[in-house]
Formats: structure tokens, C-alpha cells, sequence
């Protein structure tokens, strides 16, 4: 079948495939049906496709595989992923787990490949039912203690999850909550690159997130927050309460609130003994939670009560904010078992499309992709060096390779490096030959010194001649390292993860220093992400070549006090004591563990004086920058009356301001966009501050604009900037290029229906007119989907619905 599978076919012998329901990394869902004795029966179809594609398989290939190595490889995966049959068949017939029924396995008619078909129960997703029923604290329960008896079953097995979430949770058609999602996606891994998948956070516990070691208890800690989403008015920990609008910065600090063990507020629609139980599901240290899923079905079972008694338990109601209107479309799509949505991260092929080579070995030791620390400066501090303006004559001609190389970083050929001939018969070549293969060498060399001088001035010309380089010795590391690095110094740390992972699957056709050099480039890329978990990951891995570099300990250290691990983070710092790393660089390190730590105070004195006397223009923007956080985190703060920090808004924004000319970073789109919430935010704070801080804010705003950087989250803010200012001619210019930008999506006309209906209500009564305003509702109705964050919708349809009441519509 090699993969293709049309609506109207027949599989499985007497199944029809009559609709695509989705398609996600690992495979294709299809909803199935036939017909017996006059008797239809439905079905979901799972087909998962081993080799994932023709990339895959190429890939093997140029690793060095023959066709049949090739074929007993992928083969061996197809086995792999049957084998997880065997424990899916176990847990057939159980009511809360996701029914296997049966599967089968094709060989593609041509080439190599394998179509594995599995049969399961056709459900509803957990989401798409909660959107379209109203939803109640006793449903909530229920869905508790259903999933708690999966967990027990799992235990029985010896299975942890580790993957509960909302899209792995379905409801029957009898109203039974099941779990699904046992381990074939991690079997399909095995032919991907396994170290780049990221997945959501948002219901892994913090122990798994920082990669410590775990057991049961992870699962009943997703659960948990599963639980608390559905009672918190479709939000998860530490976001901002609905109907406030929900930001990228936001989502960032809710996770870093949750993973550094912050306390957890109750959710708005739990007390007493529900709130009890869920705080316990999701407490930060694995020991203060339920020791089994029985435990906690237990307790959930005590407090849960009949339909008839919630008037008497709930008599203002029990029907939480979870009704279609408000957060899902009027067609709910019925899913099957398989595809998690959010698992959109890389899948790579683990071989990877450059063939294999190694890199020539330095003979004069290693160097930071970043600067070598060298004790030369006569006031004797630490003089850095960029390692692509070191001179590296000692180094080996790319035509020769040495399996034993050293961790090495990117260097320079000379272009007095000669061309080594292969022993018999290399003297015979004709002399036409060898100033053919001595002028390619002497282009590569050429190129690579350009290369050099060219990451930190212009990124993307170096970026350039490194491709150059690339062609001509394709089997040679160096030019693609050097290109990682290259997007890397163009802050384009997202094709640098991709090109890392995906192009260069990890440069797993390379030697093991290769490897290592490419994963410090990967930590530090998503360091810059903000993603300090895989960040921390990569750097641990880094450390299999050798040891890691000064530079990357830096960002290693504050990747691990990012994540609450300070012990790890103390750990690297004491590494780079012993090291005899600058001391700047240490002390900007101890500020971040201060700032992990949340002692804030000595986190914002620590920052201040680094930023105000570091050379080391890298190190005073990083400073700055974790400052400016320091400030967020304390304006926050500030609005519980708890922050050490007063006016830590307007600070950030004076620092920022300050920044921007200081540290020439009018192109830094992040900073512009922290500057911009900062002037918002100190201006809510204190309205004294006058309307000048909102206009600077608004400015801000469109320049992240103009620097190219669409999101629709920034034309929602700079929306309400106008909105707040009164400008209703900026607001509908604002709205009107999202409009155009995202023309599927419902928020612009959603502001715009809220901005219309504040005019009309500006106006005397005698010359109110709604109808506009109307009209814009209708229309984000039209548009809203399920997927869609519907707080914008909630706050429209609620004054629509009081302007009906009044007779206004």
C-alpha cells in the first residue's frame, strides 16, 4: 500500500475508511465502519508507516547501510512496535483504558516499508466532549476516579505513562473517561531522533522536567493538573486568572512559577475537600503526593455525591464555565485514541543526510564555539579570544581523518595546508589531477578563513560560504558545524535546532567529539529559547565528548537554576571555580542561582553590578537581561503586595530603555517586547506615571512590528495599548492588520465588537447603535474554533448577552 489509503476503501477485511480524523508525528487516524446483517458498526483506524519516509530511509542508506541491513532495521522497529501489542492486549476489556481490538501488519509492494494498522475504539476526546456538555464538579470527580483506576492497572503492570494529558484523555459513548496513549509513540521514536523531542510541559511533574529520577507519583501529579485546568475555567497553575488575556510571557512564567515549586492557589471552581485533594495530586516534592492512584480514587470517591444532591451541595450551580458557546466550535469532531496533539516537535531521521566523516584533530588542545579563556591580559584577568580568529597551522588537511580526534571546536584551515595523497599509486596522478584537487583545497581553505572573520560581524555571509564549503568536501565536519554556530550568532536559534536536529540528526554519522561540539550548540540555541530544560539536556550531553566549555558551564548553571536545581546548579558553579573561570562570569552565575533562589535583592545587586562594569559586552547583555527579569518577576509580585522591589515595572522599563542605546539592540525584537510590556505594566501600576509611559509602550509594540516579528498576540496587545489610550483610530488600525494577517482567526473582530460597543455606550442614549457591533460578533463567532482561546469571546458574548437583557438588541 506504501502509505496511501483513500476515503471509500476497504481494510481489514471488511472496513470501510469513510473520514480522516487526524494526523500527527507517529501516524494517521481514520474513522472506520461496516456493515453486518444490516447492522453498522464504526471504528477508529490507526496506520503508522515504518520507515516514516523516503528522508528516513535515505538516510540508513548514507549512514553506510546496505538494502538489507536497511530492511532488518526498519523490521526490527516493526517488531518493537507489535510487541507493545502484547501489552495493549492485557489491558483489553478494562473500562477506563482505551480498548485494542486487533491489527495487522503490510509490506509495501515496492521498496522497503511496512504499514502497521491497528483497530481501536472509536472516542470522543476529552476536550471536544467537555466544549460541548455542560461540564459539572461531580463529571470532574468522576473523570478522577476513572483515570485513577487506569493508573491502578498500570501499576499492576509496572507501566508509568508519563505522558496524561487532556488529548490522551477520551469519553465513550456511556460517559466513561479512558486513558489512552501506551507506548507506540515512543516505539516509533526509535527511528527518529529521540533526544529532540520536547513535547508540552504542562502537565509533566517537575521531577521529570529536570530529569531527576521518578516513579508512580508523575502520573498522579499530571492527573492533577488535569483535574485543576477543568476546575480553573480552562487554565493550568499560575496563569492569569479568565477572562485576562494570555500571553507568550505569561505561559513562560507560569511554567517557571510551577517548576520552582511555587505554591499553587486552589482552583476557581474547587473548596474544601476537592481543593484538599488536588493540591495533594500536584504538590511539588513526589513524597507530599498520594502514594497510589488507589488512595486517591479513595478519597475522591468519598466526596463524590449524587446529581440530585448538587443543588443542596452547589446552590448557586454546578455547571462550570465549560459550555460550547464559550469554547468550542458547534461541530464537534469525534477523534480516535491515538495522535497527541501537542507532540509537534522535531522527527528527524536518526542517520541524517550528511555522510559519515570525522574531524581532524588539534594538536594544540580545545576551544569554547563561544571564546577561549586565556590568562594574557597584563592587569591579569581572563583575555577572551574568539576560536575563529585563532591561527590553526598545526591542523590537518580536511582529506585527512583521524577516528581518535579530540573534542575540538570550529577552526580555520591554513592556506598552507597541502593536499595528502593516498599511498599506491597517489605519485602516478596526472599532474592536470593534482592542481585540480590543490585548487579545491585551496577554495575550501579560502572559504573557511572568510568564514571566520564573518560570525560575529555578519552571520549570514559566514553562513554562506560554509554551504560554499560544504560542497566542495561534503564528508568534512567542520563547514557544518561552522554553519550551526553561523545561526546561531544570527539569532536564528530555531533553524539552528532544526538544522542541528533534523538536517544533521545530531551529527550522529559523526565521531563522538563531533557530536559533542554540535549538542553545545544545541544547549546554548535553547538557552536562548528560553527552553532550559532541553538546554540543560544538551549541555549534559555535551559533556560525553569531553568536558564542557567555560562558556557553556555559564549557561549550563543558570539553564539548571532556571529549573529549581540549584544543588546541580551550585555543582557546575563550584566546576567553573575550579576552572579558574573569570570571575565576572562566576559572579553573574551566582546572580542567577540568587535569582533562582528568589532572593531577589541580592539577584537585582548581583545583575547591577555586572551590567555596570563587565568589558565582556555578551556577559553585560545577558546581566541586563536577567535584571529586566528579576524586575518582571517583582512587578508581578508587586500587585500581591509582596515584592522586595518597589516600582520594579518602571525599573525594568528605565533599565531596558537604557539598554537599547547602551548595548545597540534596536534589532533585538525580544527586548523591544519586554520594554513594551514593561512601560504597560508600570503604567497599570501607577497611573500617575501619565499617558506618555502607554505611548511609549504603543511604540514599542509596532517597532517588534516592523523588525518583522507577526505574532497575534502582539497586534491583541498593541490593541489594547490604543484601546486604554482612547485612540480608537490606531486601535482599528491595529486591528485591521491582524485582520489581514490572520484572517481566520475570530480576536479582531472580537476587540473590534467590544471597542465598537464601548463607543456606542460613550454616546447619549437617544444616538446608541449596536448593530456593528453586533455584526463583529457574528462574525468571531463564525470563526471561533476549538482549539482557539476563547477569552476574547467570553468577554463579548457576556456584554451581547446584557445589551439583549437591556433591549439594546
Amino acid at each position: 500500500m506504501n502509505g496511501q489509503y483513500r476515503i471509500g476503501e476497504t481494510v481489514l477485511g471488511s472496513w470501510v475508511i469513510k473520514k480522516k480524523l487526524g494526523e500527527g508525528s507517529f501516524g494517521r487516524v481514520y474513522e472506520i465502519e461496516r456493515e453486518d446483517f444490516g447492522e453498522r458498526y464504526r471504528a477508529a483506524l490507526k496506520i503508522i508507516t515504518v520507515p516514516q519516509s523516503e528522508a528516513e530511509l535515505r538516510g540508513a542508506q548514507e549512514e553506510g547501510m546496505d538494502p538489507q541491513s536497511a530492511e532488518q532495521y526498519f523490521y526490527s522497529v516493526v517488531q518493537d512496535i507489535v510487541r507493545e501489542f502484547a501489552l495493549m492486549a492485557r489491558l483489553k476489556g478494562t473500562a477506563h483504558v482505551v480498548s485494542y481490538e486487533d491489527h495487522t501488519v503490510i509490506r509495501h509492494q515496492n521498496g522497503i516499508g511496512w504499514d502497521i494498522l491497528i483497530r481501536m475504539e472509536l472516542l470522543t476526546p476529552l476536550l471536544t466532549y467537555a466544549y460541548a456538555h455542560p461540564f459539572s464538579r461531580r463529571e470532574i470527580m468522576r473523570m478522577g476516579i476513572d483515570l485513577c483506576q487506569a493508573l491502578e492497572l498500570c501499576q499492576k503492570y509496572n507501566i508509568i505513562h508519563r505522558d496524561i494529558k487532556p488529548e490522551n484523555i477520551f469519553v465513550s459513548d456511556n460517559g466513561d473517561f479512558k486513558l489512552g496513549d501506551f507506548g507506540i509513540a515512543r516505539t516509533v521514536e526509535k527511528t527518529m531522533s529521540g533526544l529532540s523531542k520536547k513535547g508540552t510541559y504542562n502537565y509533566m511533574a517537575p521531577e521529570v522536567y529536570r530529569g531527576a529520577e521518578y516513579g508512580f507519583s508523575v502520573d498522579i501529579y499530571s492527573l492533577g493538573i488535569v483535574l485543576y485546568r477543568m476546575l480553573n475555567k480552562n487554565r493550568v497553575p499560575f496563569l492569569p486568572p479568565a477572562p485576562e488575556p494570555i500571553t507568550y510571557s505569561a505561559r513562560e512564567s507560569a511554567l517557571a512559577h510551577r517548576m520552582g515549586g511555587d505554591q499553587i492557589s486552589k482552583p476557581f471552581y474547587a473548596q474544601g475537600r476537592l481543593a484538599e485533594i488536588v493540591e495533594k495530586a500536584v504538590a511539588f516534592q513526589p513524597k507530599e503526593r498520594y502514594p497510589s492512584p488507589m488512595q486517591m480514587r479513595q478519597e475522591l470517591e468519598a466526596i463524590l455525591y449524587e446529581k440530585e444532591d448538587a443543588e443542596i451541595i452547589y446552590p448557586d450551580g454546578d455547571e462550570l464555565a465549560l459550555a460550547e458557546n464559550l469554547y468550542a466550535s458547534k461541530t464537534p469532531v469525534r477523534e480516535a485514541e491515538a495522535l497527541p496533539a501537542e507532540q509537534t516537535s522535531a522527527t528527524s531521521s536518526m542517520f541524517g543526510s550528511v555522510a559519515a566523516t570525522v574531524t581532524a584533530k588539534l594538536e594544540d588542545g580545545t576551544e569554547s564555539f563561544f571564546k577561549k579563556i586565556s590568562p594574557v591580559n597584563g592587569d591579569g584577568t581572563a583575555k577572551t579570544q574568539s576560536v575563529f580568529s585563532r591561527s590553526a597551522a598545526k591542523r590537518k588537511a580536511p582529506a585527512q581523518t583521524d577516528r581518535r580526534a579530540k573534542k575540538a571546536w570550529p577552526l580555520v584551515l591554513t592556506a598552507a595546508a597541502v593536499v595528502a595523497l593516498s599511498a599506491g599509486g597517489a605519485f602516478y596522478l596526472k599532474s592536470q589531477q593534482i592542481r585540480q584537487q590543490e585548487a579545491r583545497q585551496a577554495s575550501y581553505q579560502s572559504l573557511m578563513v572568510q568564514a571566520s572573520g564573518l560570525y560575529e560581524s555578519d552571520p549570514q555571509q559566514a553562513g554562506a560560504r560554509l554551504l560554499d564549503a560544504q560542497k566542495l568536501f561534503p564528508k568534512e565536519s567542520e563547514p557544518y558545524i561552522g554553519y550551526a554556530y553561523a545561526l546561531y550568532c544570527d539569532r536564528q536559534y530555531e533553524k539552528c535546532v532544526n538544522y542541528i536536529e533534523n538536517d544533521l540528526a545530531l551529527g550522529k554519522s559523526y565521531e563522538l567529539s563531533t557530536q559533542s561540539r554540535l549538542s553545545e550548540i544545541l544547549g546554548a540555541a535553547y538557552f536562548e529559547k528560553g527552553d532550559y530544560a532541553a538546554s540543560a539536556s544538551f549541555f549534559r550531553l555535551s559533556t560525553a565528548g569531553g568536558d564542557i566549555t567555560v562558556s557553556a558551564m555559564r549557561d549550563y548553571a543558570v539553564a539548571l537554576g532556571r529549573l529549581g536545581d540549584i544543588i546541580a546548579s551550585e555543582k557546575v558553579l563550584q566546576k567553573m571555580f575550579d576552572s579558574g573561570a573569570d570571575e565576572t562570569v562566576t559572579k553573574y552565575v551566582q546572580a542567577e542561582v540568587d535569582y533562582a533562589q528568589k532572593e531577589y535583592l541580592n539577584a537585582e545587586q548581583g545583575f547591577r553590578a555586572i551590567y555596570d562594569s563587565a568589558k565582556d559586552t555578551d556577559l553585560k547583555k545577558r546581566a541586563m537581561r536577567s535584571l529586566a527579569e528579576v524586575y518582571r518577576d517583582c512587578a508581578a509580585l508587586e500587585k500581591l503586595g509582596k515584592s522586595p522591589i518597589v516600582n520594579a515595572a518602571a525599573c525594568e522599563a528605565e533599565l531596558l530603555s537604557k539598554a537599547v542605546t547602551e548595548l545597540s539592540l534596536n534589532n533585538d525584537s525580544t527586548i523591544w517586547e519586554m520594554l513594551a510590556q514593561a512601560y504597560f505594566d508600570a503604567y497599570q501600576m501607577n497611573h500617575k506615571l501619565g499617558d506618555t509611559w502607554l505611548k511609549q509602550s504603543a511604540q514599542a509594540f509596532e517597532h517588534v512590528l516592523e523588525l518583522g516579528i507577526h505574532k497575534d498576540y502582539l497586534y491583541s496587545n498593541l490593541f489594547i495599548v490604543y484601546y486604554q489610550q482612547g485612540d480608537y483610530t490606531m486601535a482599528e488600525n491595529a486591528l485591521s492588520r491582524m485582520e489581514q494577517a490572520y484572517s481566520k482567526s475570530y480576536t479582531p473582530h472580537a476587540l473590534r465588537c467590544m471597542m465598537l460597543i464601548t463607543i456606542e455606550n460613550n454616546k447619549t442614549q437617544s444616538n446608541r447603535d449596536y448593530d456593528a457591533a453586533y455584526q463583529e460578533f457574528e462574525k468571531a463567532q463564525g470563526l471561533l474554533t476549538g482549539s482557539d482561546d476563547r477569552t476574547y469571546f467570553q468577554q463579548i458574548e457576556t456584554l451581547i448577552k446584557s445589551l439583549k437583557a437591556e433591549g439594546w438588541l
